[in-house]
């Protein structure tokens, strides 16, 4: 095969096989990145915004997802604003409505909810009515671990501080493998 002709076969040979090769390895990173995507979805809640609810309920706290709640806890927490967790939340029936409306919609308890929110629903007695996400038996099985003098450090503060720990909370992701603990 010193032919001019064999050379040019081993070549073409050479390049299909290359070519193979790059296929396997393109389609293992494909497959790689659809099962982190399809892992990410499992372990988030439904992002959607309302620039209303951002505005109001953002400039005290972080903006919490209406998945991590069933509608008849998003209810109630908006029917006592005055007295919102020590604080008096109050709006005007204009904003109040339009916030109300978007927590329900995307609460856990809905159809379209992720399935986590609908995890974290099925979770919470019928007869219950949690006003804090932070005593909603999901979270605290999924924090159960976490040592009290954590909760208190500087840069966390708070059990309900979620951006503390898990980075794209904003963005309805709480994959525990993509946390971060600050000391």
């Amino acid at each position: 095969m010193n032919s001019p002709f064999g050379l040019t076969l081993i070549r073409i040979l050479q390049m299909i096989m290359l070519v193979a090769v790059m296929g396997c390895a393109a389609s293992l990173v494909s497959s790689s990145e659809e099962r982190s995507k399809r892992l990410a979805v499992g372990k988030s809640i439904n992002f959607s915004e309302n620039k209303t609810y951002t505005a109001e309920c953002t400039s005290c706290h972080v903006g919490f997802l209406p998945g991590f709640l069933p509608e008849r806890s998003w209810n109630k927490i908006m029917g006592d604003l005055e007295n919102h967790f020590g604080e008096n939340a109050s709006l005007e029936k204009p904003e109040r409505l339009e916030i109300t409306k978007f927590l329900n919609l995307n609460a856990a308890d809905k159809p379209t909810a992720s399935v986590r929110s609908r995890k974290i629903a099925k979770m919470i007695a019928s007869t219950d009515t949690p006003i804090r996400i932070i005593e909603t038996p999901f979270w605290i099985k999924k924090h159960r671990g976490i040592k009290k003098y954590v909760w208190k450090r500087p840069k966390i503060t708070s059990k309900s501080t979620c951006d503390a720990c898990h980075r794209d909370a904003g963005k309805g992701v709480f994959d525990e493998h993509d946390l971060h603990v600050p000391k």
